[in-house]
């Protein structure tokens, strides 16, 4: 739970932020746009300006929010961190045991089935490829040009 609300603080609060400075320009724009020769637009501006920057950072923020606890819902919590090594004396004793065990069954494949080393194997024997015999031909050769 408290993962999910310090990722859902930190997607939420800038969202909300950027979308009330997008509210506050869009209201500066509305009223810009609205205005007319007998009409300044001012009283657009104030009202706009006063609720389209609340509007946008609260939607904007409960939508992060509502899609954060879908995400938290959806995917399974991870493991917990193990915080510092585990007991080094432990640790060494299971990686003593590990490498004998490895030992001793390297000692026994070794006696029921030794190595192979390079020297036993011989290579095959290699062929001249002017030697081998030429292909015979299934069909008559063209008749030379005159």
């Amino acid at each position: 739970m408290r993962g999910f609300l310090l990722r859902s603080l930190k997607t939420a609060v800038p969202t909300a932020l950027v979308l009330a400075g997008c509210g506050y320009l869009f209201a500066h724009a509305t009223a810009a746009m609205a205005a007319t020769q007998t009409d300044s637009g001012e009283a657009l501006r104030d009202t706009l300006t006063a609720r389209l920057p609340f509007t946008f950072a609260a939607w904007g923020g409960g939508m992060v929010l509502v899609f954060e606890l879908f995400r938290s819902l959806w995917k399974r919590p991870t493991a917990p961190v193990m915080k510092g090594p585990a007991d080094t004396k432990e640790t060494a004793a299971l990686l003593d045991h590990m490498l004998a065990a490895a030992e001793t069954a390297e000692t026994a494949r070794m006696t029921i089935a030794p190595a192979v080393t390079v020297t036993d194997v011989t290579p095959p024997p290699r062929r001249d490829p002017l030697s081998l015999p030429l292909p015979e031909l299934d069909f008559p050769l063209p008749d030379p040009p005159q």
